[in-house]
């Protein structure tokens, strides 16, 4: 009997007790095989499967590899190393090994279900990996609220920040906030205001975990819609809220009341039903129109709230103030309101 036939005989032994599962076993016949025959690539891939069932993952990598060596066109062997690799965790080096296999068998079903699981684990992993926590800078935060005639601003996020790190620069368009961070790190930022604010009458006030700046309006009948400006918010004149002489919402001119056709001054009836061509002798309709293009959404709806529930009596933009009730007709100083009773 030839050596070849001997190595042979061996090698099929040594695959009758893998199959019987008694890998120990064959593991020895295997041994026995290569030292007969050291140059058969199915030799180092039956070994290296032995290996992995035995799990010394590291010892069935080397067996694929020497395989490899003996034949780069195995995807047999491929899978074997995958196997291995897979083992140990190495789940990035098996899944090359199970795409290099693919690439010289393309339908080799075992490769294919070996390179699903790893995939599966590779995003198992990915899913777990731990988020690298944020940073103090990350940490700070900032909110706003409105009390009457101030504006509200915190910055957030300070608990580990001395007071003399925190800078805070107050001017009548925009306010700066400086945070000095351990590791020489910087948080800035600059806050563009919606409206102006007094800086004589505004101030900032540290506390444990933030700062609180309070800022007083310029003008104080304005409700900011946002902290900062932006395009889609425009107050088209400012001076109609505050400015006797055009317009103010919070003051009732007992001449004028709005209606359904717009405000009407009755001491200029006279003069505006003998001239049936000046429809809008004052530009009070314009006026009107102004100050809701110009308005917040909330101040739009309090306007058409009030404006329809008042039967043209009444006009508001505090929608806090009527949103939650009927708003009741108003008549002008001296007049009495009565419903329209139709005979």
């Amino acid at each position: 009997m030839s050596k070849i036939q001997d190595a042979d005989d061996v090698f099929k032994e040594a695959n009758s007790q893998f199959v019987d599962e008694e890998y120990t076993k064959a593991l020895s016949l295997y041994n026995d095989a290569i030292d007969m025959e050291p140059k058969r690539a199915d030799f180092y891939e039956k070994r290296s499967a032995c290996q992995y069932k035995l799990e010394k993952y590291e010892k069935a990598v080397e067996d694929a590899d020497q395989a490899i060596k003996l034949n780069s066109n195995s995807s047999m062997a491929q899978l074997r190393k995958g196997m291995a690799y897979f083992g140990l965790n190495k789940f990035s080096e098996a899944k090359s090994c199970f795409e290099k296999g693919l690439q010289l068998d393309s339908d080799h079903s075992q490769i294919k279900t070996w390179l699903r699981k790893t995939n599966a684990e590779l995003e198992a992993r990915q899913e777990q990996a731990p988020q690298p926590a944020p940073s103090l800078k990350d940490k700070i935060r900032h909110n706003y609220y409105q009390m009457g005639s101030n504006v509200v601003v915190g910055i957030i996020g300070l608990a580990s920040i001395k007071n003399e790190n925190r800078k805070v620069q107050i001017d009548a368009e925009k306010i700066k906030v400086t945070i000095d961070l351990p590791n020489n790190e910087t948080f800035e930022k600059e806050f563009h205001l919606f409206a102006k604010i007094d800086p004589s009458k505004s101030k900032s006030v540290n506390f444990t975990s933030k700062v609180e700046i309070t800022l007083r309006k310029v003008d104080e009948n304005i409700e900011w819609p946002s902290l900062e400006k932006s395009s889609d918010v425009v107050i088209a004149d400012p001076t109609i809220y505050t400015d006797p002489n055009k317009y103010n919402p919070t003051v009732a001119d007992p001449k004028k009341y709005p209606s359904s056709k717009g405000a009407k001054d009755w001491d200029k009836l006279e003069n505006e039903q003998k001239d049936p061509e000046n429809k809008d002798p004052d530009g009070l309709n314009q006026l009107f129109q102004q100050i809701y293009a110009g308005a917040s959404e909330d101040a739009r709806r309090a306007m058409l709230k009030s404006f329809t529930e008042s039967n043209g009596t009444v006009l508001s933009t505090n929608w806090k103030d009527v949103g939650s009730k009927k708003v009741k007709m108003e008549a002008p100083r001296g007049m009495e309101a009565r419903e329209y009773n139709p005979k």
